[in-house]
């Protein structure tokens, strides 16, 4: 069970990459739906955060017959482009659901509250606070839905006042090669919406390759304190673009 999860993550972290430069590239909204939506989004009072415990993802793609065309377009370009194909081969999918147990649990062995999600989630509710909004924070299991929304009843009541705001992360390093350094990628999707379903703001956010390397897979391992900082500096980083979309 815990390998078919890991899985997952991987396959999430295959798809947040595909898709990187959706935000850059996607078109602008019309004035009077922009208009509409921060009307929308100013008039909400409560918000219930869903979010997801954090797990992580290693990929090294090295083997694959098509390295030579994704590594033009770097790591997360390569992990878009072979991402089928690194899945479907058993060798493959062998390695990287074995290593990213074990960077799992050496990530979750750390002292203290060292769950990114979360700590992501809690930034977001203190700075939705201090717009003024009243804020509880629910755990959910990670979401597996391609759009994201939310799959559950909400503990609000239908009204104007009330939405759900809907998070979900793929954390991870990846290489593109069995020779090349393993970078990371930190991916937050998420959706504000009413609680009849109507979507107020929907986006994605994403930092990668954004510190330190590792050559090898031991190098990561010996550094996974610094990789967990790393990983967890970004999804704060996201946290605030988030508000700064949502609110407006």
């Amino acid at each position: 069970m815990e390998s078919k999860k890991l899985v997952c993550g991987v396959m999430a972290l295959v798809i947040a990459a595909s898709s990187m430069s959706g935000c850059s590239s996607a078109k602008k909204p019309r004035k009077n739906k922009y208009l509409a939506q921060a009307s929308s989004a100013a008039a909400i009072k409560n918000i219930d955060i869903y979010y997801h415990k954090a797990d992580y993802g290693v990929m090294d793609l090295g083997g694959s017959s098509g390295l030579q065309v994704g590594g033009l377009f770097g790591v997360v370009g390569l992990l878009a482009s072979l991402g089928a194909e690194a899945a479907s081969r058993a060798t493959a999918k062998d390695r990287t659901v074995a290593r990213s147990e074990e960077f799992s649990k050496l990530m979750n062995s750390l002292d203290g509250d060292n769950d990114i999600d979360l700590a992501q989630a809690k930034k977001l509710a203190d700075m939705l606070t201090a717009s003024g909004r009243t804020v509880r924070l629910v755990e959910i299991k990670r979401p597996q839905a391609e759009r994201l929304l939310l799959d559950q009843t909400p503990n609000l009541p239908d009204s104007d006042e009330n939405a759900v705001l809907v998070l979900r992360t793929t954390l991870g390093y990846g290489a593109e090669s069995a020779t090349a350094s393993y970078k990371s990628i930190v991916v937050t999707e998420y959706v504000l919406q009413k609680i009849n379903g109507e979507v107020v703001h929907r986006g994605k956010q994403t930092i990668h390759d954004d510190g330190q390397t590792y050559m090898t897979f031991s190098g990561l391992k010996e550094a996974y304190v610094e990789t967990h900082q790393a990983l967890g500096k970004d999804a704060q980083a996201i946290a605030d673009r988030i508000f700064a979309a949502v609110v407006k």
